[in-house]
């Protein structure tokens, strides 16, 4: 099971189209860096051939180290009240504050790339699961976008900018300017992950 998963990852990372038209916006996007489809980077190609660089506010990685996805925020805090609102996450100590780790579930078959701007697809063993996942990952929804029901889910990188990200974490202008975010306590299996991340 772990072995196919971590195929399944490999070949995401290595199928990367030149260009694609986003089915949603009919936007034309192109990678910036076909090689890694975590830094979902995009070049917008406008009608007038004039080139936007777009960067979106979050990343989604696979640890191949913790067998974890990962997703990584622009700001300590912001990943500390993502963390807030998902208990289940967790930050490792002595390790980049950014990053997230969220346990990848049972129910996950695999991970593909979308048909569009190679965002990560999790695809599920059932609908219901998909529907868990969407509901306790916070930033999820169901592949694709807008679907009523799906064994499907993933995270809109492109629809995730300051607004709507500070929103739905309930992040005020007060701890923004001030980067501080009241941090949860953590649960025994967090601990353990502190612990090992002390190690040497």
């Amino acid at each position: 099971m772990q072995m196919a998963f971590m195929k399944c990852i490999t070949t995401s990372l290595r199928s990367t189209p030149a260009a694609t038209t986003d089915k949603c916006t009919g936007v034309n996007y192109r990678k910036r860096n076909p090689l890694n489809s975590c830094l979902h980077t995009y070049r917008l190609i406008a009608p007038n051939d004039s080139i936007v660089l777009i960067m979106p506010l979050l990343e989604i990685q696979f640890s191949f180290q913790y067998k974890e996805l990962v997703i990584v925020f622009p700001e300590p805090h912001v990943a500390l009240a993502y963390q807030r609102k998902n208990p289940e996450s967790r930050i490792i100590m002595n390790e980049d504050k950014n990053n997230v780790y969220l346990r990848v579930p049972a129910s996950l078959s695999h991970i593909r790339t979308s048909s569009s701007r190679n965002d990560f697809v999790f695809v599920f063993t059932t609908e219901d699961a998909a529907n868990s996942w969407v509901k306790h990952s916070v930033l999820s929804e169901l592949y694709p976008k807008n679907a009523k029901s799906s064994k499907e889910a993933f995270i809109d990188i492109a629809y995730w900018d300051h607004e709507h990200l500070y929103a739905k974490l309930d992040i005020d202008e007060e701890e923004s300017a001030g980067n501080t975010v009241r941090s949860p306590s953590p649960s025994p299996s967090q601990r353990h992950i502190m612990h090992l991340g002390n190690a040497s």
